[in-house]
């Protein structure tokens, strides 16, 4: 009857030690990843603020690298002359249209891309969300999620536009040099660059990878029930096993 009793209290002890430990792992705040991973994506937009501002175009260098060889490579086939043959017309256009791609880019980036401002724009609209409950953090920093998406979308569709546009422009450009001129080195040199976005990330496409693999690392306590084994290996126990989870 004592055995007994003592089993009672055992499981009874069991249900009330888990009962504990979920309340705990709750109430840390591991049930929300965003307010456990650091930095919170609150703090990482201050962070890629800041460095836009400092760094300024060196941002958007992966981009702005291959627009720049095909602006080079476009002027220097017109100085080195297109050859002529029945695709004249093309060949003549072809040193404009390097030029055009190149300085389109660079256009793009000064009016349209750097100004985006994503990250400052994030922060202005979690500043918009007051108090300190767990629903507002939760808000706050999924707002900021958000944005940092935004900002790698971007990046993200701007590598392959690059691509293909810089290496198409290439391609034109070797097609329209003459067999023996010198600009058709440009143009293999332009053809090569125009795949830097694939080689090196976007900054913010890189901010984005750095703050998903963050979260994926949150762990957290997690007890369960198991059968704990006496010292003479003959009877089993109910006891409780303490892991973490990742």
């Amino acid at each position: 009857m004592k055995n007994r009793k003592s089993q009672i209290f055992s499981v009874f002890l069991l249900i009330s030690l888990l009962s504990t430990h979920w309340c705990q792992a709750k109430e840390s705040g591991f049930d929300y990843p965003e307010l456990s991973v650091v930095p919170l994506a609150s703090d990482r937009l201050i962070q890629q603020k800041e460095t836009d501002r400092v760094e300024g175009w060196k941002t958007h260098a992966n981009i702005l690298f291959p627009a720049s060889m095909t602006f080079i490579a476009g002027a220097g086939l017109l100085a080195d002359g297109p050859r002529v043959d029945s695709q004249s017309d093309l060949n003549r256009a072809a040193p404009y249209i390097g030029m055009g791609v190149g300085a389109l880019w660079w256009l793009a980036t000064t009016v349209w891309i750097h100004p985006m401002d994503h990250y400052g724009k994030g922060l202005e609209e979690i500043s918009k969300v007051g108090g300190k409950s767990t629903r507002d953090l939760l808000t706050r920093e999924r707002l900021a999620e958000e944005s940092i998406r935004r900002a790698s979308k971007v990046a993200k569709r701007m590598k392959w536009i690059s691509v293909v546009s810089n290496l198409a422009a290439s391609a034109v450009m070797g097609s329209a040099g003459k067999p023996d001129g010198w600009s058709n080195a440009l143009a293999g040199v332009s053809a090569v660059a125009s795949l830097t976005p694939l080689i090196f990330k976007h900054r913010w496409e890189e901010t984005e990878s750095l703050q998903e693999e963050y979260k994926r690392r949150i762990y957290a306590p997690v007890a369960g029930p198991t059968l704990l084994t006496d010292p003479s290996g003959l009877s089993l126990s109910p006891g409780v096993s303490l892991s973490l989870r990742f």
